[in-house]
């Protein structure tokens, strides 16, 4: 009699494990785990609305947003750029010189930042600007750079003046 409970224990042990098995994921990534993921954007518009002044430093604050999540635990490293072409006596020059591929007087960079897709906290790039940067337009262009080609950008125009 003990023997046959022992055997139905183990029947029923080899039961509950076959259920369990058939009911858990195919694979790791079906595991039901997601990870957060996020994308950044430029810049936070009241900087672009100020007018800039030369020899100060300018503060442009990016933008995150949610992404869909992932079931990939791997972050993917992702670098922000961002700088000024100018100066431009006005906007439609600076328009025709940005679409005809002109060249313009000063180039002002930002160091380049490296992040990745799963850093939730917006980042700062910083214009240093020169005493003797001229007044006029700048086109602000920025660059949101994820590797092996996949990229975008975009573009605003700055003023800097008295």
């Amino acid at each position: 009699m003990a023997m046959s409970r022992m055997a139905a224990l183990a029947i029923a042990a080899l039961v509950a494990a076959a259920l369990l098995a058939g009911c858990g994921p195919a694979s790791p990534s079906q595991s039901g785990v997601t990870y957060a993921r996020y994308q950044f954007s430029c810049c936070d518009k009241s900087a672009t609305k100020q007018t800039w002044q030369p020899g100060s430093t300018v503060d442009l604050h990016w933008i995150v947003q949610n992404a869909s999540p992932t079931t990939s635990s791997k972050a993917y490293p992702v670098t922000l750029s961002a700088y000024l072409l100018g100066a431009f006596v006005d906007v439609p020059t600076l328009k025709k010189v940005a679409t005809t591929g002109g060249t313009a007087s000063r180039i002002v960079t930002t160091p380049l930042i490296a992040t990745n897709d799963r850093n939730a906290v917006a980042p700062v790039s910083t214009f240093v600007l020169a005493p003797d940067l001229p007044f006029g337009y700048y086109n602000l262009t920025f660059k949101v750079d994820s590797g092996g080609g996949n990229w975008y950008g975009g573009s605003g125009i700055v003023q800097v003046g008295p």
